[in-house]
């Protein structure tokens, strides 16, 4: 069996002697490396390994570089090793093959840190460098990343494991090399400076608080936050006093860093990267060293053609009951497109937006723009498709036109959306043709009308009607299985029947169907939602970006996920990303929840305020947009800002309006209270309650019943709160969150008998809520019962 390992360093291994030919052949080693620990591991198409490592040559001669580069790898390593399935399909064969990252990776998931850690030698190739396959060395880089936090993550298991036995010393060294892993992770090394500090080592905790110090200083130009800075005063008190002496004025001042030291622009300065650069001459690895300088602009990039946008066709009927044709069309070749992953496809604005096109494809460095029309013709439509430059204007191509039934277009959506890729695979990559053959097929005309419906509810927040439209789609249309998926999505993420969403998506995956590539990630993350599996949420939603265009509704499914796991680099490596001047984006204010939370989580508040500042003008009364903009005002110690924010709701006092002001009045209290303002988040609370003392019974957002109940808690009236969480669980029987409220405020009313045995009854729990979710309830209702201890170890657990 190969053995290779390639955390730490690379080191490869056959039963009989060490294959060092393979070590000769930069290609050929790379090849090995990507098909033993890309993920998903197992197969990999072919056209995927030659755009990675040989993006230079022609299709032709990438092939042609790949088939003589797997008869290397072949006579090497043996035949047996390499499985082509097809004539697409490579792999390499587990039984054949073992390999440190997926025995890593495997380890990791069964729970077992010890064994993952030893694993874990160092980080994924050290200094290897492919200088003419970016790709490739953007998926090592990605891949290190990835690697190391499991790593970090599984170290801050073992400390914890070693904590809970007793076993301080082992947990002090789990902890170090957590932090010593993931540098940035100011969170991390406050955890390390607490356990120091209870292990009584404080000159220890002292030195990770200047390490700390140190690399932010160096790496970010900003300083530790408040909570660190805090932290360390109390340690060095402690220090004061057990030796007796003040500690001079210089010593002892806790330099608290202003928030704003992370937006204050820094000289530019010059990083040395030490890289290996693999060599075709027979070595494989050349130190060479590259240096780089910091710029504050961008430079111009010019326009990608594999960056291609798919305008809605113009309706040239003379009849709107027929715009929908328009929209099949742009939905269509925009999924075929996404399935194939070669290009990143991006949908264009509708409507009135639409004049915005030529803007944002500039911002986007698109280079592709596919745009139509239809016209009507006696009991026909005809359709006219054209490809074109936006940087001109310039046409490229025509297609069509192409003739269809207006009492069924399918088929011709379908033939036209077969000659789009076609034509441009001529123009962006020949693999696209083979593509416009075996895509997915469009659904049939009437399942495709219902599903429009079902968007339309939506855009009207009409979310049971959404899902009873989309329900009705894939009825008609059996193998339409997005209409289920989306269905599933709103039952789980507003209506709150997450029972009835996993029915769908396990419907899904019962019916024995092949799903297309989008679809199948989509399912897969509902899946792991559903579960409470926080790590197959992120992978699939990682999955499901490489079908989906940059700053998407769905990208942004993966900065949620990575803010639910604190990655925080991750997360707002991807909200960066996200162009929130586009019509898709600014129609959606909901967009800008996961964008605010990445921001929030970050500590970079002034930079989530500029962005919200520029959001409010077109959204001057959203809830989500005032809430995100308290949250960071609360965060930056400026209550009566965030007070005057929640006023801008006061204006509409009616039904809907008035929920959601309640909502965000509790929601900005809360904020307000966790940042040290309980005053100012007492009197935002009663002006709520002033301001609506009537609410509707019902909203489509939630329960304005259980908003009232939170705001009557931050303002103090925990009789009034308990008689109306009292009522709520009546009717909502084995809400766990309900139950814990309960408890909490009968603690605080100093019931602690009924709060303890609320507590009880939560440790025994088999409600239908994630494990993760348990913990976080528990947690609450223990620190009220001034458990503090406990109530940590279950955040600390429901964060692991």
């Amino acid at each position: 069996m190969l053995e290779l390992r390639m955390l730490g360093g690379v080191e490869l291994k056959a039963a009989e002697d060490e294959p060092a030919a393979i070590l000769a052949h930069p290609k050929c080693f790379a090849l090995l490396v990507y098909l033993a620990a890309a993920r998903p591991f197992g197969g990999h198409r072919r056209d995927t390994l030659v755009g990675m490592l040989w993006p230079e040559l022609d299709q032709e001669h990438a092939r042609s570089a790949l088939r003589k580069t797997l008869h290397r790898l072949r006579r090497i390593i043996g035949a047996e090793a390499i499985v082509t399935t097809g004539d697409d399909t490579i792999s390499l064969s587990p039984s054949a093959l073992w390999c440190d990252v997926r025995a890593f990776d495997s380890a990791v998931r069964a729970g077992l840190v010890a064994d993952a850690l030893l694993l874990y030698r160092g980080h994924l190739l050290p200094g290897v460098f492919l200088p003419d396959a970016q790709e490739f060395e953007n998926w090592l880089d990605n891949e290190r990343r990835a690697l190391r936090a499991s790593a970090a993550r599984a170290a801050w298991l073992a400390a914890d494991d070693a904590e809970r036995a007793g076993n301080i010393v082992d947990g002090v060294t789990s902890a170090r090399r957590a932090v010593d892993l993931a540098p940035d992770d100011e969170h991390g090394a406050r955890r390390l400076i607490a356990l120091l500090d209870r292990a009584g080592d404080r000159a220890g905790a002292l030195r990770a608080y200047e390490g700390l110090d140190r690399y932010l200083q160096t790496e970010l130009g900003v300083g530790p936050s408040v909570e660190t800075a805090t932290l360390i005063a109390a340690v060095r008190s402690k220090v004061a006093t057990t030796q007796g002496d003040r500690l001079d004025a210089r010593d002892s001042r806790v330099e608290v860093p202003a928030v704003l030291d992370g937006l204050v622009p820094r000289a530019p300065r010059r990083r040395t990267k030490l890289r290996l650069a693999a060599s075709a001459g027979g070595a494989l690895l050349v130190m060479t060293l590259l240096t780089s300088q910091d710029s504050m602009s961008r430079r111009h990039v010019a326009p990608d053609s594999a960056r291609v946008v798919v305008q809605a066709l113009e309706n040239e009927t003379g009849r709107s009951n027929l715009d929908f044709i328009g929209l099949e069309v742009q939905d269509w070749i925009t999924r075929g497109l996404q399935e194939t992953g070669l290009v990143r496809v991006f949908a264009g604005p509708r409507g009135d937006s639409a004049t915005q096109t030529p803007r944002w494809a500039s911002k986007l460095e698109i280079g592709t723009m596919l745009g139509g029309r239809y016209y009507l013709r006696g009991d026909s439509i005809v359709m006219q498709l054209w490809v074109t430059a936006p940087e001109d204007g310039e046409v490229v191509a025509s297609i069509g036109p192409v003739t269809t039934s207006l009492a069924d277009p399918t088929l011709g959506i379908d033939v036209l959306r077969r000659r789009a890729m076609a034509v441009l695979a001529t123009h962006v990559d020949p693999a696209l043709s083979q593509w416009a053959r075996s895509a997915s097929q469009p659904p049939s005309f009437e399942a495709y009308r219902e599903f429009s419906k079902g968007k339309s509810a939506f855009n009207r927040d009409d979310f049971q009607g959404a899902v009873e439209h989309y329900l009705r789609a894939s009825a008609l249309d059996s193998e339409y299985v997005y209409p289920l998926l989306m269905a599933a999505v709103l039952k789980k993420d507003v209506l709150g029947a997450s029972a009835s969403a996993d029915s769908l998506v396990r419907s899904v995956r019962r019916h024995g169907r092949r799903l297309a590539p989008f679809d199948d990630a989509l399912a897969s993350m509902l899946e792991a939602q559903l579960a409470g599996d926080y790590d197959g949420w992120y992978d699939a939603a990682q999955r499901l970006r490489l079908y989906v265009a940059p700053g998407s509704d769905w990208e942004l499914e993966a900065a949620a996920a990575a803010v639910a796991l604190n990655r925080t680099k991750e997360a707002l490596e991807i909200v960066r990303g996200v162009d929130l001047e586009r019509a898709s984006a600014t129609d959606h204010w909901d967009v800008f929840v996961p964008v605010a939370n990445a921001y929030h989580l970050a500590g970079q508040n002034e930079t989530l305020l500029a962005v919200l500042r520029q959001t409010a003008k077109r959204w001057p009364r959203a809830a989500l947009v005032i809430v995100a903009k308290m949250e960071a005002l609360a965060a930056l110690s400026r209550p009566d800002e965030a007070r005057a924010e929640w006023q801008v709701l006061l204006g509409r006092r009616e039904g809907e309006p008035a929920s959601l002001a309640m909502w965000a009045a509790w929601q900005g209290a809360r904020e307000l209270r966790a940042h040290g303002s309980p005053v100012a988040a007492r009197a935002l609370a009663q002006e709520a309650l002033d301001s609506f003392p009537v609410l509707p019974a019902s909203s489509k957002f939630g329960e304005p019943a259980r908003w009232k109940m939170q705001a009557l808690r931050e303002a103090g009236h925990d009789r009034e709160a308990l008689t109306l969480a009292e009522s709520l669980s009546v009717r909502q029987t084995g809400d766990v969150a309900l139950t814990a409220i309960v408890g909490a405020i009968s603690a605080r009313m100093g019931d602690w008998a009924r709060a303890r045995r609320v507590d009880t009854t939560l440790s025994r729990s088999s409600a239908s809520i994630d494990a993760r979710s348990l913990k976080i309830v528990r947690a609450r209702l223990v620190a009220a019962l001034g458990d503090r201890d406990r109530a940590v170890g279950l955040l600390r657990s429901a964060c692991m």
